[in-house]
């Protein structure tokens, strides 16, 4: 398997993805401050004293998270973390969250102790949760082969699970956790024209032509990309900031709130390469690892399917970070779709 330049990373320095919480208007500062005193009182309710910290606020496109202290008189009994769907209608992800949580827990991974999940009186769910000490993967530079056995171990172990029925995003389906669509393509077409309705809603992209180019590349890929057999349950945002590391520990696994049932290529896709989260040795291992399980993953394709789902990912990026006041974010994500969609279609 040999590192193409095509999968290298663009040279563009990538733009945070969240807005702080003194860059925020008024306005949506104060509806913030609604909010986080409603969950003060709703944890008091349910025996925990909370504090939270405003100046921590970070605002994602499905969510915003601050940071918080559990007391206990005037001791300090836990650092947590509070995040919050930032409306009504991105309950499904918290839930879906809060099930992986569990999920990964049970696989016998770390993951951060919940204390506390409810819903305010605005709809928006919420949960407090443990703060892990450490760093995120991506930010240790040495020793940290340890950690990335661990890392590779859990995508072996959670890529098994391919009992799941349905393509897509899972969800709850009254007590049946599924994917939402009857095909892979389909869920990724279905996922690719939501992201687009809502770009083309903020007038972010007037070019609809790109838009005809990745449903193209669907149609021409369409044989490989709906291999029965490549079909597991990812975490569906698998970048190494999502890994916590402590003294050469894995200590954390963090946010699987895009969990779905997919190609495990899709997990990678963006993130193999010199330059990027994992490499080329890491993968080999991983398949080793998949095949050894009994998993059949198409490995001979496996780099070209990840180079044809690079650019969906883009897509789906580009709209959440606009919704969530990430205007730079946005904007670096749509200079570099073209360039993604004409990758993937000479995949």
């Amino acid at each position: 398997m040999k590192e193409s330049d095509s999968m290298k990373t663009p040279s563009i320095n990538q733009p945070k993805l969240f807005k702080s919480y003194d860059n925020l208007d008024s306005s949506t500062k104060n509806l913030f401050s609604g909010i986080k005193t409603e969950i003060e009182l709703i944890s008091k309710k349910n025996g925990v004293t909370l504090i939270v910290v405003d100046e921590s606020l970070q605002l994602g496109g499905n969510n915003f998270s601050l940071k918080g202290k559990i007391i206990d008189g005037d001791k300090i009994v836990n650092n947590v973390r509070i995040k919050i769907s930032n409306s009504e209608n991105k309950n499904t992800d918290m839930e879906r969250e809060l099930y992986m949580i569990n999920y990964i827990e049970k696989m016998g991974y770390p993951v951060p102790k919940i204390y506390l999940d409810g819903v305010t009186n605005s709809k928006n769910h919420f949960y407090i949760q443990e703060f892990i000490l450490g760093k995120n993967v991506r930010e240790i530079k040495t020793n940290k082969f340890k950690i990335y056995n661990k890392i590779q171990n859990f995508f072996i172990d959670l890529h098994s699970n391919t009992s799941l029925p349905g393509y897509g995003k899972i969800y709850n389906d009254h007590g049946v956790w599924k994917g939402e669509s009857s095909t892979w393509s389909n869920a990724l077409r279905d996922k690719l024209k939501l992201s687009f309705r809502r770009t083309y809603a903020a007038d972010l992209i007037k070019d609809h032509d790109l838009e005809d180019k990745l449903l193209e590349i669907l149609e021409i890929n369409n044989n490989i990309l709906n291999v029965g057999e490549a079909k597991s349950l990812l975490h569906g945002d698998a970048g190494l900031i999502n890994f916590m590391g402590y003294k050469n520990e894995l200590v954390a696994i963090l946010d699987p709130e895009f969990a779905v049932v997919g190609d495990p290529a899709y997990e990678f896709s963006d993130k193999i390469g010199e330059k990027n989260d994992y490499s080329f040795d890491f993968l080999q291992k991983y398949i080793r690892g998949i095949t050894d399980k009994g998993i059949n993953i198409n490995s001979d394709s496996f780099l070209r399917r990840g180079l044809i789902y690079s650019p969906f990912i883009v897509a789906d990026i580009i709209p959440n970070l606009w919704e969530a006041g990430n205007t730079e974010g946005a904007k670096y994500f749509i200079s570099i779709l073209p360039d993604e969609i004409q990758k993937a279609l000479m995949a």
